[in-house]
């Protein structure tokens, strides 16, 4: 039985805007270069320099939020970002496949 914590990664992705009342927008770029965008609560995000993310906040900046990585190989990794907390793409998607350079282990 594989352990879970194994299959947790953090996608890296860029933090566009905030959105009222505590929200995000966010998007990434999957292995075919499509652009996916996310409205996410700002609670669901990491931005890098670790501060607090508000409507008087830099953007765009960079940030990660978890996924689960459900296969990977050298190059490139199946990543699912689906939970109860996230939401899906604008699309209604939540399995991807990025770069392994993109993701945080």
């Amino acid at each position: 039985m594989t352990d879970r914590r194994e299959n947790e990664g953090e996608l890296r992705v860029i933090i566009i805007s905030f959105k009222e009342p505590s929200w995000v927008k966010c998007c990434f770029e999957d292995v075919n270069g499509k652009l996916h965008y996310f409205n996410e609560q700002v609670s669901m995000v990491i931005d890098l320099s670790k501060n607090f993310l508000d409507a008087n906040s830099q953007y765009p900046q960079h940030g990660y939020f978890s996924c689960e990585v459900l296969n990977k190989n050298d190059r490139t990794a199946k990543i699912d970002i689906h939970n109860p907390c996230l939401q899906r793409d604008q699309n209604g998607e939540s399995i991807f496949e990025v770069y392994l350079s993109q993701l945080n282990f």
